[in-house]
């Protein structure tokens, strides 16, 4: 074998997950994890978006209905949980009722299942919690704050990350991917220092405020670069 080069073993399989999706919408989520990760579970709420997942994955289950309706003991086991829970309350455009509100409030409902199986020793090992950027300063950091504490109080080291879409298309949606791992995380997935991309000022200045007892299970996730921004326009 030449000098550098490594040896791929074609017979050899990438290990493949599982994962839950909860407010699958279209199944944007599943389309991305897809490569490493099985679908076990799907759920959304509105029927618009329900026939859109249907069309997406033609023959897999998909309950339609409010997710503090679901039943936890019918939820399945899996290595990754994924909830883009809904963002009108957190939103800097609404009237920013919090995880109190009547729709980001179903964060609640999504909890509740977590627990079920936290209690039955069968909860994902990883959660991703995705939403708008707004959830960092909502009700003064108080609603990110109530949610790694609660996430904390399961058993799980949480921090958070925030990526654009500009850096993948010519569109700027820049959101908050909170990520936690149940127990302490591998150290190769782990900075000492924030990112100043992956981890901006907003973030950074919330994660000062945090009392001790929540900063000793933040989290400050490595990620790979991201390519440069695109620019819709061509020069």
């Amino acid at each position: 074998m030449p000098p550098g080069e490594s040896y791929h073993d074609p017979m050899m399989v990438e290990p493949r997950f599982t994962c839950l999706e909860f407010f699958a919408g279209g199944g944007l989520a599943r389309l991305g994890l897809q490569d490493h990760f099985d679908c076990v579970f799907a759920n959304d709420i509105d029927p618009m978006k329900c026939r859109t997942y249907r069309q997406n994955f033609p023959g897999d289950e998909l309950i339609e209905a409010d997710v503090t309706a679901i039943d936890p003991d019918k939820v399945p086991d899996a290595d990754l949980a994924w909830a883009s829970f809904p963002c009108q309350d957190l939103s800097l455009a609404g009237a920013r009722g919090g995880l109190n509100g009547a729709r980001s409030g179903a964060f609640w409902g999504f909890w509740n299942i977590i627990d079920r199986q936290l209690k039955q020793n069968r909860a994902p090992r990883l959660l991703v919690l995705e939403n708008v950027t707004g959830l960092i300063s909502s009700n003064g950091g108080g609603d990110l704050q109530a949610l790694l504490s609660t996430l904390q109080a399961g058993g799980y080291h949480a921090g958070a990350v925030v990526l654009d879409a500009a850096h993948f298309r010519p569109q700027s949606r820049p959101r908050v991917f909170i990520i936690a791992h149940r127990g302490a995380p591998p150290p190769a997935l782990v900075s000492t220092a924030p990112h100043p991309v992956h981890h901006p000022q907003a973030l950074t200045r919330f994660v000062a405020t945090l009392p001790a007892q929540i900063a000793d299970k933040w989290v400050w996730w490595r990620l790979p670069d991201l390519p440069s921004a695109t620019s819709p326009f061509q020069t």
